[in-house]
Order: structure tokens, then sequence, then C-alpha cells
């Protein structure tokens, strides 16, 4: 990956990069003031957030399907992906990634970071419209980023397909999943099952689903994004009558897998065409960042995306869309 950017002179591209860093860090770090929502120790007095939530945390979606399916049915029915809808800046999608609301900067579980709150549903991890505003700041070319989600969709270059088996919508309990990235079946997503809810919403769980994001051009070059998730929670809505699902898609992005992998490597080529100075600070910006691993090894970042897929009559692998 490599682009450089003209729109600002340096010392201002500095100083804008800078501010939205640690905007962003200090909602995610800083110790909390006295009496704010973060200060919930065992002494705090009650709920923190009982002006927002006068009637208590709301039921946290439910994620869980079975291991296995003894008896999923044989019909098929067919979505393709047509919506992946960024966060905005203040937007708060996701879901409860770690089944745990860290509100402590000393609580292990979620690294200290404080989670978010979504339509009274505590614990909500997503840490993507922070690592956007720092990319929108660096450069104005992110904030295409949706534009070029939408197109790839549209033409093809995201092409994530849906087959289930056996799914009877209100009712069903179960049911078979496979997923077709780009026309093939994706790794460990073959007959995989998934849990249906009593109001006919898929929920599933997949261990790993790579997101390749279109090249972005910046400055006359290209910048190249991936988003290699694990810990993946997923929630489809039963298809309206225009046969159109509402889905909700939250999961962990690695940082560094120790092989030039994850999101490091992209990270430290923007650092270093947009402002090598602050490249040697990266790893502690980062720090800040990072809420999801096991206790004592926070190595990812939580990631929450709406989505829609949208009803087929047959699976179109050889370009026939049903």
């Amino acid at each position: 990956m490599s682009f450089t950017v003209h729109s600002f002179p340096r010392f201002a591209r500095l100083n804008l990069l800078l501010s939205a860093v640690f905007f962003s860090l200090g909602a995610c770090t800083a110790d909390p003031e006295p009496g704010s929502e973060l200060d919930a120790g065992p002494d705090a007095g009650g709920d923190p957030h009982e002006e927002l939530c006068p009637d208590g945390p709301a039921e946290p979606l439910v994620v869980n399907p079975p291991s296995t399916c003894s008896a999923a049915g044989d019909g098929e029915t067919f979505f393709r992906l047509t919506a992946l809808r960024l966060p905005g800046s203040s937007e708060i999608v996701g879901f409860d990634l770690d089944d745990h609301h860290t509100n402590e900067s000393d609580d292990p579980i979620g690294c200290g970071i404080a989670d978010e709150i979504a339509d009274c549903r505590y614990g909500v991890d997503n840490k993507l419209p922070s690592i956007l505003r720092i990319l929108r700041t660096a450069s104005s070319s992110f904030n295409r980023l949706q534009d070029i989600i939408d197109e790839a969709l549209d033409e093809g270059s995201i092409d994530l397909r849906v087959a289930l088996r056996g799914y009877d919508g209100v009712g069903d309990d179960e049911a078979l999943l496979t997923l077709y990235l780009n026309g093939e079946i994706a790794e460990g997503i073959e007959d995989h099952c998934v849990g249906v809810n009593p109001d006919g919403s898929i929920a599933a769980r997949l261990d790993r689903l790579p997101i390749q994001i279109p090249p972005i051009p910046v400055s006359g070059q290209d910048v190249s994004m991936r988003l290699d998730l694990s810990n993946i929670k997923l929630l489809i809505t039963p298809p309206s009558e225009e046969g159109v699902a509402a889905a909700l898609l939250g999961g962990a992005a690695l940082w560094d897998d120790g092989e030039g992998g994850g999101l490091r490597t992209t990270a430290e080529a923007l650092v270093e065409r947009l402002l090598p100075s602050i490249l040697p600070t990266l790893p502690s910006i980062m720090t800040g960042l990072l809420d999801m691993g096991e206790p004592g090894d926070c190595n990812a970042i939580s990631v929450g995306l709406n989505a829609e897929f949208t009803r087929m009559d047959e699976l179109g692998l050889n370009g026939d869309d049903g």
C-alpha cells in the first residue's frame, strides 16, 4: 500500500491527525472523572446510565446457535449481500462480543477500554468509528469509503452470497449456512450450523470472515484495506415482503499476527506515508483501541457493521443473479 497526500501542509495534517487520535484515545482510555458515566465502581451508587436507560439495561441480542444441527431440512434459500454500511463517527452499532460490559480502566476483560451502549444494550464493542475518524482526518479521500463499498457491491468486486438449507422462518430453530466469497465457498463455512430465533431471525457465530475493501484512490495512488474478522456474531432478520433482510455483523479485527498480517501492516504504511515522525509511537497509540482478546493479551479491535441481504431465486454463481 502506498500513497501521498497533498491536500494540507504537513504541519496542519500533523495537528489534525494527532487531534483525532488523542480525541479517540481520550474517550477510550482516560481515567473517569468523578461522577461521570465511567465512574462506576462498587460505591458509585447505582446504574451510571440511569438517565439514559431509566428502565435499566435491555436484553442483549441473542446469538446462541446450537453446536450441531440435527434436522435442518432440505429446502434452500439464497441471499446476496447488497449493503455494508460503515458506522458514522458517533453512531453506535454492534454486539457485546466478549459478553461483558467493560466500564472501568482496570477491568482485564475488554482490556480496560470502555464499551458503548446501543438502545440500552450495554457492553457494545465497536472501535471502528474511532479508526474511521483517524483515517478521514488523515486524508479526505477516506470520506469516499462508503461510496467505494457501495460501488464494489453493485459491480461485484465485493461478492458475498449465502445459501441457507432448511430455513423455515418463524417457528424454526436451526438451519445450515454456506457462505460464498467471490464465487468460492468460504473456508470453514460450509453447511455451518446456525440458530433461528423465535422471531425468525438467523443467529450465527463464525470463526473467521475476511472482507477485502477495493483499492481507495488517494492522491493518484491506491490504498488497499482488508478486515480479517474473527470471533464473529451475525444476526439476520427475516426478509421483508421485498426480500430484503437487515443484518448486524460484529467481530474482532486482528492488529498483528506476527507474520505481517493484520491491520498493523496497513496502519504502519499509512502513517509512514502521511506522518513518519509518529511511526515510533504508533504501538502506544493503538493500545488505546485494542479492546479484544484474552485478558492480558489484547490484540484486536472490535468492529460493528450494518448490512443488508437480498433474497435471490438462485445462488447465481455463474453470473446469474437470480
